[in-house]
Protein backbone atom coordinates (compact mmCIF):
# COMPACT_ATOMS: atom_id res chain seq x y z
CA UNK A 1 0.00 0.00 0.00
CA UNK A 2 1.49 3.27 -1.06
CA UNK A 3 0.73 6.15 1.27
CA UNK A 4 -1.41 8.14 -1.16
CA UNK A 5 -4.73 9.80 -0.49
CA UNK A 6 -7.91 8.74 -2.26
CA UNK A 7 -10.69 11.21 -2.92
CA UNK A 8 -12.94 12.55 -0.18
CA UNK A 9 -15.97 10.58 -1.38
CA UNK A 10 -14.19 7.31 -0.66
CA UNK A 11 -13.20 8.46 2.79
CA UNK A 12 -16.82 9.36 3.50
CA UNK A 13 -17.88 5.90 2.32
CA UNK A 14 -15.52 4.26 4.79
CA UNK A 15 -16.81 6.47 7.59
CA UNK A 16 -20.42 5.63 6.76
CA UNK A 17 -19.77 1.90 6.70
CA UNK A 18 -17.92 2.02 10.00
CA UNK A 19 -20.87 3.85 11.56
CA UNK A 20 -23.24 1.21 10.26
CA UNK A 21 -25.04 3.78 8.07
CA UNK A 22 -24.31 2.28 4.65
CA UNK A 23 -25.19 -0.96 2.96
CA UNK A 24 -22.89 -1.87 0.07
CA UNK A 25 -22.63 -4.72 -2.41
CA UNK A 26 -18.88 -4.41 -2.95
CA UNK A 27 -16.00 -3.96 -0.54
CA UNK A 28 -15.62 -0.31 0.52
CA UNK A 29 -12.31 1.43 0.00
CA UNK A 30 -10.85 4.64 1.33
CA UNK A 31 -8.10 5.97 3.54
CA UNK A 32 -7.12 6.34 7.18
CA UNK A 33 -4.81 9.06 8.47
CA UNK A 34 -2.18 7.95 10.97
CA UNK A 35 -0.01 10.16 13.18
CA UNK A 36 3.47 9.40 14.47
CA UNK A 37 4.11 11.72 17.40
CA UNK A 38 7.14 13.98 17.09
CA UNK A 39 9.64 14.31 19.89
CA UNK A 40 9.01 18.03 20.16
CA UNK A 41 12.67 18.75 20.85
CA UNK A 42 14.70 16.51 18.56
CA UNK A 43 16.80 15.43 21.53
CA UNK A 44 14.91 12.41 22.91
CA UNK A 45 12.62 9.94 21.16
CA UNK A 46 8.84 9.79 21.43
CA UNK A 47 7.10 6.42 21.05
CA UNK A 48 4.12 5.63 18.80
CA UNK A 49 2.49 2.20 18.47
CA UNK A 50 1.35 1.86 14.88
CA UNK A 51 -0.42 -0.62 12.58
CA UNK A 52 -1.89 -0.60 9.07
CA UNK A 53 -5.69 -0.90 9.30
CA UNK A 54 -6.63 -1.50 5.64
CA UNK A 55 -5.94 -4.23 3.08
CA UNK A 56 -4.68 -3.61 -0.44
CA UNK A 57 -6.73 -5.52 -3.01
CA UNK A 58 -6.08 -3.13 -5.89
CA UNK A 59 -3.24 -5.20 -7.29
CA UNK A 60 -2.14 -5.94 -10.83
CA UNK A 61 -0.91 -9.51 -11.25
CA UNK A 62 -1.41 -12.19 -13.84
CA UNK A 63 -3.78 -14.95 -12.85
CA UNK A 64 -6.35 -15.01 -10.10
CA UNK A 65 -6.61 -12.64 -7.17
CA UNK A 66 -9.44 -14.75 -5.72
CA UNK A 67 -10.12 -18.44 -6.14
CA UNK A 68 -10.59 -21.84 -4.57
CA UNK A 69 -7.86 -23.90 -2.92
CA UNK A 70 -7.39 -27.32 -4.52
CA UNK A 71 -4.58 -28.68 -2.31
CA UNK A 72 -2.77 -27.85 0.97
CA UNK A 73 0.46 -29.06 2.55
CA UNK A 74 2.12 -27.94 5.77
CA UNK A 75 3.56 -24.84 4.06
CA UNK A 76 1.94 -24.53 0.60
CA UNK A 77 -1.41 -23.58 -0.87
CA UNK A 78 -2.41 -24.65 -4.39
CA UNK A 79 -5.07 -23.51 -6.83
CA UNK A 80 -4.71 -25.68 -9.93
CA UNK A 81 -6.43 -23.01 -12.02
CA UNK A 82 -4.62 -19.96 -10.57
CA UNK A 83 -2.61 -19.05 -13.66
CA UNK A 84 -0.02 -16.99 -11.77
CA UNK A 85 3.25 -15.93 -13.36
CA UNK A 86 6.00 -17.95 -11.61
CA UNK A 87 7.86 -15.73 -9.15
CA UNK A 88 5.55 -12.73 -9.49
CA UNK A 89 4.04 -13.17 -6.03
CA UNK A 90 7.48 -13.78 -4.48
CA UNK A 91 9.44 -10.65 -5.43
CA UNK A 92 11.00 -9.28 -2.21
CA UNK A 93 10.29 -5.62 -3.01
CA UNK A 94 6.57 -6.29 -3.63
CA UNK A 95 5.40 -8.87 -1.08
CA UNK A 96 1.94 -10.42 -1.20
CA UNK A 97 -0.42 -12.01 1.29
CA UNK A 98 -2.93 -14.82 0.89
CA UNK A 99 -6.06 -14.60 3.02
CA UNK A 100 -8.46 -17.46 3.68
CA UNK A 101 -12.04 -16.31 3.07
CA UNK A 102 -14.12 -19.43 3.76
CA UNK A 103 -13.94 -22.60 5.83
CA UNK A 104 -12.50 -23.25 9.27
CA UNK A 105 -9.52 -20.93 8.72
CA UNK A 106 -11.58 -17.93 7.58
CA UNK A 107 -9.85 -14.75 8.66
CA UNK A 108 -6.29 -16.03 8.62
CA UNK A 109 -3.80 -14.14 6.46
CA UNK A 110 -0.34 -15.47 5.53
CA UNK A 111 2.72 -13.84 3.99
CA UNK A 112 3.76 -15.46 0.71
CA UNK A 113 7.42 -16.47 0.76
CA UNK A 114 9.94 -14.36 -1.11
CA UNK A 115 12.19 -15.77 -3.81
CA UNK A 116 15.39 -14.15 -2.52
CA UNK A 117 17.05 -13.27 0.78
CA UNK A 118 17.50 -9.55 0.26
CA UNK A 119 16.36 -6.29 1.78
CA UNK A 120 14.66 -7.87 4.76
CA UNK A 121 12.71 -10.62 3.01
CA UNK A 122 13.86 -14.16 3.75
CA UNK A 123 13.54 -16.77 1.03
CA UNK A 124 15.21 -18.62 -1.81
CA UNK A 125 14.61 -19.41 -5.44
CA UNK A 126 13.05 -22.70 -4.37
CA UNK A 127 10.30 -20.82 -2.54
CA UNK A 128 9.15 -18.75 -5.53
CA UNK A 129 5.51 -19.19 -6.42
CA UNK A 130 4.66 -21.37 -9.40
CA UNK A 131 1.71 -20.99 -11.74
CA UNK A 132 -0.46 -22.82 -9.22
CA UNK A 133 1.25 -22.86 -5.78
CA UNK A 134 2.44 -20.38 -3.16
CA UNK A 135 4.59 -21.12 -0.11
CA UNK A 136 3.95 -19.41 3.24
CA UNK A 137 6.98 -17.48 4.47
CA UNK A 138 8.96 -18.75 7.45
CA UNK A 139 9.22 -15.18 8.80
CA UNK A 140 5.47 -14.79 8.96
CA UNK A 141 4.73 -13.98 12.59
CA UNK A 142 1.07 -13.61 11.70
CA UNK A 143 0.65 -17.36 11.23
CA UNK A 144 2.24 -18.53 14.46
CA UNK A 145 1.91 -22.06 13.13
CA UNK A 146 4.05 -24.62 11.34
CA UNK A 147 1.30 -26.54 9.56
CA UNK A 148 -1.36 -24.90 7.40
CA UNK A 149 -3.59 -27.96 7.40
CA UNK A 150 -3.47 -28.14 11.19
CA UNK A 151 -4.58 -24.50 11.25
CA UNK A 152 -7.71 -25.47 9.35
CA UNK A 153 -6.75 -24.49 5.80
CA UNK A 154 -8.32 -27.05 3.46
CA UNK A 155 -9.06 -27.82 -0.16
CA UNK A 156 -12.32 -26.20 -1.13
CA UNK A 157 -11.68 -23.04 0.91
CA UNK A 158 -11.72 -19.74 -0.94
CA UNK A 159 -8.86 -17.23 -0.82
CA UNK A 160 -7.92 -13.68 -1.78
CA UNK A 161 -4.53 -12.19 -2.67
CA UNK A 162 -3.52 -8.86 -1.14
CA UNK A 163 -0.45 -6.66 -1.51
CA UNK A 164 1.66 -6.07 1.61
CA UNK A 165 3.53 -2.97 2.67
CA UNK A 166 7.26 -2.86 3.40
CA UNK A 167 9.27 -0.46 5.53
CA UNK A 168 10.16 1.39 2.36
CA UNK A 169 6.68 1.59 0.85
CA UNK A 170 4.86 2.35 4.11
CA UNK A 171 7.24 4.67 5.95
CA UNK A 172 9.04 6.19 2.99
CA UNK A 173 12.21 8.22 3.29
CA UNK A 174 13.40 11.60 4.55
CA UNK A 175 12.50 13.12 1.18
CA UNK A 176 9.01 11.63 0.90
CA UNK A 177 7.53 11.38 4.39
CA UNK A 178 10.00 13.18 6.63
CA UNK A 179 11.44 10.23 8.54
CA UNK A 180 14.60 11.30 10.30
CA UNK A 181 17.67 9.46 9.02
CA UNK A 182 21.06 9.16 10.62
CA UNK A 183 24.34 7.28 10.74
CA UNK A 184 22.93 4.93 13.38
CA UNK A 185 19.61 4.08 14.99
CA UNK A 186 20.60 6.15 18.02
CA UNK A 187 20.54 9.41 16.03
CA UNK A 188 17.58 8.62 13.76
CA UNK A 189 13.96 7.58 13.97
CA UNK A 190 13.85 3.86 14.74
CA UNK A 191 11.32 1.07 14.31
CA UNK A 192 10.86 -2.27 16.13
CA UNK A 193 9.04 -5.19 14.49
CA UNK A 194 8.75 -8.73 15.88
CA UNK A 195 9.16 -11.71 13.56
CA UNK A 196 8.66 -15.22 14.97
CA UNK A 197 9.03 -13.91 18.49
CA UNK A 198 12.28 -12.04 17.82
CA UNK A 199 12.37 -8.24 18.01
CA UNK A 200 14.27 -6.52 15.21
CA UNK A 201 15.21 -2.84 15.08
CA UNK A 202 15.48 -0.68 11.96
CA UNK A 203 16.37 2.87 10.93
CA UNK A 204 16.84 4.89 7.75
CA UNK A 205 20.48 5.69 7.03
CA UNK A 206 19.71 8.38 4.46
CA UNK A 207 19.84 5.96 1.55
CA UNK A 208 17.72 3.00 2.66
CA UNK A 209 16.10 1.28 5.61
CA UNK A 210 18.67 -0.69 7.57
CA UNK A 211 18.49 -3.42 10.20
CA UNK A 212 20.42 -3.04 13.47
CA UNK A 213 22.61 -6.09 12.98
CA UNK A 214 26.15 -7.05 12.01
CA UNK A 215 26.94 -5.37 8.71
CA UNK A 216 23.82 -3.16 8.87
CA UNK A 217 21.96 -5.16 6.19
CA UNK A 218 19.49 -3.62 3.78
CA UNK A 219 15.99 -3.84 5.28
CA UNK A 220 14.01 -1.89 2.68
CA UNK A 221 11.84 -4.89 1.81
CA UNK A 222 10.99 -5.90 5.36
CA UNK A 223 7.24 -6.67 5.24
CA UNK A 224 4.70 -5.00 7.47
CA UNK A 225 1.97 -7.52 8.20
CA UNK A 226 -1.66 -6.45 8.66
CA UNK A 227 -2.31 -8.31 11.94
CA UNK A 228 0.85 -7.10 13.64
CA UNK A 229 2.20 -3.68 14.42
CA UNK A 230 5.39 -1.79 14.95
CA UNK A 231 6.84 0.48 17.59
CA UNK A 232 8.03 3.75 16.04
CA UNK A 233 10.42 5.91 18.08
CA UNK A 234 10.47 9.40 16.61
CA UNK A 235 13.55 11.57 17.18
CA UNK A 236 12.42 14.20 14.70
CA UNK A 237 10.77 17.16 16.40
CA UNK A 238 7.60 17.32 14.29
CA UNK A 239 4.77 14.83 13.91
CA UNK A 240 4.67 12.54 10.88
CA UNK A 241 1.30 12.19 9.18
CA UNK A 242 0.80 9.16 6.97
CA UNK A 243 -2.22 8.22 4.87
CA UNK A 244 -3.02 4.54 4.46
CA UNK A 245 -5.22 3.62 1.51
CA UNK A 246 -6.91 0.33 0.80
CA UNK A 247 -9.94 -1.91 1.27
CA UNK A 248 -11.87 -2.17 4.51
CA UNK A 249 -11.60 -5.72 5.97
CA UNK A 250 -14.95 -7.49 5.58
CA UNK A 251 -14.31 -10.73 7.50
CA UNK A 252 -13.82 -11.70 11.12
CA UNK A 253 -10.14 -12.28 11.79
CA UNK A 254 -8.03 -15.01 13.31
CA UNK A 255 -4.48 -14.25 14.41
CA UNK A 256 -1.89 -15.70 16.76
CA UNK A 257 -0.75 -14.30 20.12
CA UNK A 258 2.30 -15.79 21.82
CA UNK A 259 1.55 -17.84 24.93
CA UNK A 260 4.37 -16.07 26.75
CA UNK A 261 6.44 -13.00 26.02
CA UNK A 262 5.67 -10.04 23.77
CA UNK A 263 3.33 -9.77 20.80
CA UNK A 264 2.97 -6.49 18.89
CA UNK A 265 -0.67 -6.76 17.92
CA UNK A 266 -2.53 -4.58 15.42
CA UNK A 267 -5.95 -3.15 16.15
CA UNK A 268 -6.50 -4.13 12.46
CA UNK A 269 -10.00 -2.84 11.74
CA UNK A 270 -10.44 0.84 10.73
CA UNK A 271 -12.63 1.65 13.74
CA UNK A 272 -11.90 2.77 17.27
CA UNK A 273 -12.30 0.13 19.98
CA UNK A 274 -11.85 -0.22 23.73
CA UNK A 275 -9.92 -2.60 25.94
CA UNK A 276 -13.09 -4.39 27.01
CA UNK A 277 -14.47 -4.66 23.46
CA UNK A 278 -11.20 -6.08 22.14
CA UNK A 279 -11.79 -9.13 24.33
CA UNK A 280 -8.19 -10.18 24.94
CA UNK A 281 -9.26 -11.40 28.37
CA UNK A 282 -11.22 -14.17 26.61
CA UNK A 283 -8.15 -15.56 24.85
CA UNK A 284 -7.33 -19.14 25.77
CA UNK A 285 -4.60 -19.08 28.42
CA UNK A 286 -5.00 -15.40 29.30
CA UNK A 287 -3.81 -14.88 32.88
CA UNK A 288 -6.02 -12.66 35.02
CA UNK A 289 -5.26 -11.85 38.63
CA UNK A 290 -6.19 -9.41 41.35
CA UNK A 291 -2.53 -8.38 41.36
CA UNK A 292 -1.09 -6.78 38.24
CA UNK A 293 2.27 -8.37 39.02
CA UNK A 294 0.74 -11.81 38.49
CA UNK A 295 -1.31 -11.06 35.37
CA UNK A 296 -0.80 -10.71 31.63
CA UNK A 297 -0.48 -7.07 30.61
CA UNK A 298 -1.30 -4.71 27.78
CA UNK A 299 0.56 -1.49 27.04
CA UNK A 300 -1.03 1.33 25.05
CA UNK A 301 0.57 4.58 23.96
CA UNK A 302 -1.51 7.76 23.92
CA UNK A 303 -1.55 10.33 21.12
CA UNK A 304 1.00 12.32 23.11
CA UNK A 305 3.41 9.40 23.33
CA UNK A 306 2.71 8.40 26.95
CA UNK A 307 2.72 4.64 27.62
CA UNK A 308 0.26 3.16 30.12
CA UNK A 309 0.00 -0.46 31.32
CA UNK A 310 -3.23 -2.38 31.93
CA UNK A 311 -4.27 -5.79 33.26
CA UNK A 312 -7.48 -7.78 33.68
CA UNK A 313 -8.32 -8.60 37.30
CA UNK A 314 -10.96 -11.23 36.52
CA UNK A 315 -13.91 -8.88 36.18
CA UNK A 316 -12.59 -5.66 34.64
CA UNK A 317 -9.59 -4.00 33.05
CA UNK A 318 -7.52 -1.83 35.36
CA UNK A 319 -4.69 0.63 34.83
CA UNK A 320 -1.42 0.06 36.67
CA UNK A 321 -1.55 3.30 38.64
CA UNK A 322 -2.51 4.63 42.04
CA UNK A 323 -5.87 3.11 43.13
CA UNK A 324 -5.91 0.90 39.98
CA UNK A 325 -8.51 2.96 38.05
CA UNK A 326 -11.13 1.20 35.92
CA UNK A 327 -9.98 0.97 32.29
CA UNK A 328 -12.67 -1.02 30.40
CA UNK A 329 -13.49 2.01 28.25
CA UNK A 330 -9.87 2.93 27.49
CA UNK A 331 -9.77 3.85 23.82
CA UNK A 332 -7.83 1.89 21.21
CA UNK A 333 -7.78 4.28 18.22
CA UNK A 334 -7.74 3.36 14.54
CA UNK A 335 -4.25 2.42 13.38
CA UNK A 336 -2.88 1.79 16.86
CA UNK A 337 -0.88 -1.22 18.00
CA UNK A 338 -1.39 -3.13 21.24
CA UNK A 339 1.72 -4.29 23.10
CA UNK A 340 0.82 -7.61 24.75
CA UNK A 341 3.11 -9.15 27.38
CA UNK A 342 2.05 -12.60 28.60
CA UNK A 343 3.70 -13.92 31.74
CA UNK A 344 5.07 -17.42 32.23
CA UNK A 345 7.12 -19.62 29.92
CA UNK A 346 4.51 -21.48 27.86
CA UNK A 347 5.60 -22.13 24.28
CA UNK A 348 3.59 -21.69 21.11
CA UNK A 349 0.70 -19.37 20.35
CA UNK A 350 -3.04 -19.18 20.89
CA UNK A 351 -5.61 -18.15 18.31
CA UNK A 352 -7.32 -14.83 18.84
CA UNK A 353 -10.67 -14.61 17.04
CA UNK A 354 -12.42 -11.28 16.61
CA UNK A 355 -15.84 -10.70 15.08
CA UNK A 356 -16.27 -8.03 12.43
CA UNK A 357 -16.93 -4.84 14.45
CA UNK A 358 -19.18 -3.14 11.87
CA UNK A 359 -22.02 -3.94 9.50
CA UNK A 360 -21.54 -3.92 5.73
Amino acid sequence: MNMKKLNVALAILVAAVMAGNAQVTSEPVGYVNLKITGSGTGTSKKLTYLSVPLLDKQISISGKTTGTITAVTATTITDSAAGWTPGQLSAPATPYLIGITSGTATGRVFLIAASAATGGAAGSAALANTATTVTVSSIDSSSGISDLAAAGVAAGDSYSIYAADTLSSALGSPGTTGVLSGASAAVADSVVIIFNGVANSYWHNGTRWTRVFAGNPDASNTPILPFYGLAYSRLGASDLNLTVTGTVPTLARKAQIKNSGVTLFASYYPVDSTLAALGLQNLSGWTSNASSALADKVVLVSSTGVANTYWYNGSSWRRVFAASPLADSTAIPVGSMIYINKIGSATGSSTYAQALPYTL
